[in-house]
């Protein structure tokens, strides 16, 4: 006689974890209101959220319990917005899959929610039953104020404007920043620039006899370098937020004649022989050791003759004004004893400036409401005895 019994096999249940991991951002983004930036941005940065399964299986005997079950899930996305909820299937975007991983790319906006659900099945080995796992998540922004402003404008605070180097319609463009801490935020809406123009001892609203200034546009002064003397503009910056809060840069310009040198020289009879009509002498100026061809764009020359009779002047006859000058015969003579003599003296002009009309000490405007410019001599000419 044959007798038999079944033996059950009964399991001990498995001890899970599920879980979410973040990696490269967090759950709730910063919004920085002043500067209008997001801390992280995830539109440059995305955020990773990571699904991790631990289990520890107790039927083990002979080996490692617990271990990390994370590639044996099968894992759905889900996203609410609105009180609408979508299964996330897409590869690109701004919520999109990157294998168990869910890649956010969006940033969400201050005072809204974006609800996630994440739904992972994963079979027990022993016994093939299928466990379902779920965890819900939820991004939002919180606000901040973080204001510590200054203002700079892209030029050094001294510029010195040398006459050689400036051609005739040459403009500059200063352009304001404005920051907020560390951030650039020069092109936020409520930020607001006023330039202005010292006068005295105070700054004042630029006008339209300010002829070198070419335009104002918000942030940045156009400036015609060729009217500019001494000047020194003031830029003040301010967000609308924080009016009381206002900054300001200064940048100076000065006008200064340097590296030059003129000098005199004989065209014609430098030496004079009878049959010699005229001489004649032109001014010579050198920048930089090199001669340039124009130098009646940068002086004004006065023209003296007269002859030289041991130590005294004879003549002292004033040719007139130019580059060059021309003395007739009749002013040499034809006396060895006295040495005929050219006196050159010459005076740097002006930037262009206003003309002012000495009868009403107004400027003087054109027939189409234009106002006339032109170069004064920065000093007077010397009278000789």
């Amino acid at each position: 006689m044959i007798t038999t019994e079944q033996a059950g096999i009964v399991f001990d249940p498995l001890i899970t974890m599920f879980d979410v991991d973040t990696a490269g951002g967090s759950l709730t983004q910063r919004y920085n209101v002043i500067a209008d930036e997001y801390e992280t941005d995830r539109a440059l940065f995305p955020m990773a959220l990571r699904p991790r399964m631990q289990v520890t299986d107790p039927n083990i005997v002979d080996g490692e319990q617990s271990s990390d079950q994370t590639a044996a899930l099968a894992v759905t996305w889900y996203k609410t917005v609105n009180s609408q909820e979508t299964v996330i299937t897409a590869t690109s975007g701004d919520y999109y899959l990157s294998g168990k991983d869910l890649i956010v790319a969006a940033n969400v906006t201050p005072g809204s929610t974006v609800g996630l659900r994440v739904v992972a099945q994963y079979v027990n080995p022993n016994t093939l039953e299928v466990l379902r796992f779920e965890k819900r998540l939820s991004l939002s922004t919180q606000t901040y104020v973080e204001f510590n402003p200054a203002v700079a404008i892209d030029a050094p605070n001294y510029v010195v404007v040398s006459p050689f180097k400036t051609t005739r319609g040459q403009q500059r463009v200063l352009t304001g920043v404005f920051y907020a801490g560390a951030r650039d935020i020069s092109t936020n809406t409520r930020v607001s620039y006023q330039w202005l123009k010292r006068d005295g001892d105070n700054y004042r609203a630029i006008v339209d006899t300010d002829i070198e200034v070419a335009a104002v546009s918000g942030r940045q002064l156009t400036l015609n370098i060729d009217c500019i003397g001494d000047a020194t503009y003031k830029l003040v910056a301010w967000h609308t937020d924080y009016a009381d809060q206002r900054r300001e840069a200064l940048v100076t310009f000065h006008r200064q004649w340097s590296g030059f040198d003129v000098v005199m020289r004989i065209c014609k009879g430098k030496i004079l022989k009878n049959n010699v009509q005229w001489s004649e002498a032109e001014a010579v100026v050198k920048v930089n050791s090199s001669e340039i061809s124009n130098p009646g764009d940068y002086f004004r020359f006065l023209w003296r003759f007269y002859r030289q009779f041991g130590t005294a002047r004879e003549g002292n006859t004033i040719l007139g004004t130019g580059v060059t000058s021309r003395a007739d015969r009749s002013l040499s003579g034809y006396d060895k004893t006295r040495t005929p003599t050219f006196q050159m003296e010459y005076q740097p002009v002006s930037e262009y400036r206003l003309l002012y009309s000495r009868s009403t000490g107004h400027p003087i405007a054109s027939s189409n409401n234009k106002y006339l410019v032109g170069q004064v001599l920065e000093r007077d000419f010397e009278s000789y005895n």
